[in-house]
């Protein structure tokens, strides 16, 4: 039996793929311990994974319009980041950091960003794994223009000097911005299939593509599930994150009422019903659906192409209508229609019919239902959660002799 902690970015896409790890780890008996923020307290803990609080100094990452890439430059955004990533690491690792060290864990896994389970991992000489549940990009993703990646550059080396002064209060080894982002680590689980990552990542001996690992989970709020008829269903989701967008949903609106589709609409939390057009008669319109029951028994997903609803459409055998608006989803709606499993658009130049004739293209086209079923087996067998467990296994037991408290 061994022992496992875990850190992450308190956002709900990036949790979902590390806690299937963690409770896949806890039911074979290891424990597992999860540090979050306290609205996830309810989800870990049903999960046979054991839940730790602390106080969050992260601002509300679902309310931000940033979005587009340039206005991320321009806006110092990736600098911002890397403030408030900094600022999160003082005022968390003091809150847990002794209590990580009575624990005298095996390894600690961390997620995106999270910057703080790399530290605590180097101050107590912890193996440490990062597991990655999504799309890794590179500047080749970004349309930046000369002047805009020089300025990308310059707020690169102002993050780097705040990790710089953080490592130095806690006397580890400094490492730069970029490697934080990318996660340079001994073992690094990528919860995504090796076909999908096509020529985005170099080959390393560290990473381990073990497919998606999804959570089954209660989704907050009411569906009627028990509603939805056995006909032709339309899912339309642009995630947990950037869903501030009631021009689209009312985009969907105007282009599907009163056509012969049902039609499953997830807006979020962000959007308020007065900014939204009246739902016609053959919607379905929740801040929240349970998307796994939704997905299966959905025929096209209109989805924004993040990796986690992407690899749950794939799981399921859906294919994609993808509006990519960050460069993670935009790689990602690249590799969607590389392999046939859907199309890309532009949601600049999105209108009514320029929608809804991709819609009818791909549930028209038998092409893109058969590649998206061939995907469903691969996927399926990729063995996702169950894999991760085993190569984490395999990695901390060979790592277990060179551990060193400090």
């Amino acid at each position: 039996m061994a022992k496992y902690l875990m850190f992450n970015l308190p956002h709900r896409g990036n949790v979902h793929p590390t806690l299937a790890i963690g409770q896949e780890l806890a039911a074979r008996g290891n424990v597992v311990v999860y540090y979050l923020a306290e609205e996830f307290r309810p989800v870990i803990e049903m999960t046979g994974v054991d839940f730790r609080g602390y106080a969050s100094s992260l601002p509300d990452i679902h309310g931000t319009t940033l979005e587009n890439p340039v206005d991320l430059v321009k806006q110092d955004a990736i600098a911002v980041l890397a403030l408030h990533l900094v600022d999160e690491c003082r005022s968390l690792i003091p809150q847990v950091l002794a209590d990580v060290r009575d624990e005298l864990p095996d390894a600690i896994l961390y997620g995106p960003l999270a910057v703080w389970g790399r530290i605590i991992a180097h101050i107590l000489h912890i193996p440490a794994i990062f597991v990655h549940p999504g799309y890794s990009v590179d500047e080749t993703s970004f349309p930046f223009d000369a002047a805009s990646m020089a300025y990308l550059t310059a707020q690169m080396a102002q993050s780097c000097q705040f990790v710089d002064e953080l490592c130095a209060d806690y006397n580890v080894a400094p490492f730069d911005m970029q490697s934080s982002f990318l996660h340079e680590e001994s073992l690094i689980i990528r919860c995504l299939p090796d076909f999908f990552r096509g020529d985005g990542l170099p080959d390393r001996n560290s990473d381990r593509f073990v497919g998606p690992c999804i959570l089954p989970r209660q989704e907050p709020g009411f569906f009627p599930l028990h509603e939805i008829r056995q006909k032709l269903t339309l899912y339309i989701s642009l995630g947990t994150l950037y869903n501030n967008h009631p021009e689209f949903y009312n985009l969907c609106f105007q282009a599907f009422a009163r056509s012969s589709w049902q039609v499953i609409q997830a807006i979020g939390s962000q959007v308020s019903p007065d900014r939204l057009e009246p739902a016609p008669k053959n919607f379905f319109v929740y801040p929240y659906v349970p998307q796994l029951d939704v997905l299966e028994r959905t025929n096209v997903f209109i989805s924004h192409g993040g990796i986690n609803s992407t690899m749950e459409a794939l799981y399921y055998g859906v294919p994609l209508v993808v509006v990519p608006r960050s460069p993670e989803q935009m790689a990602i709606a690249r590799r969607i229609v590389e392999l046939g499993l859907g199309l890309a658009l532009d949601p600049d130049l999105l209108d009514v019919h320029t929608l809804r004739e991709a819609v009818a293209q791909v549930m028209s086209n038998p092409v893109y239902h058969m590649n998206a079923q061939k995907m469903q087996k691969v996927v399926q067998k990729s063995g996702g959660s169950k894999v991760a467990a085993d190569t984490i296994t395999d990695f901390v037991s060979t790592s277990s002799m060179s551990i060193q408290y400090s």
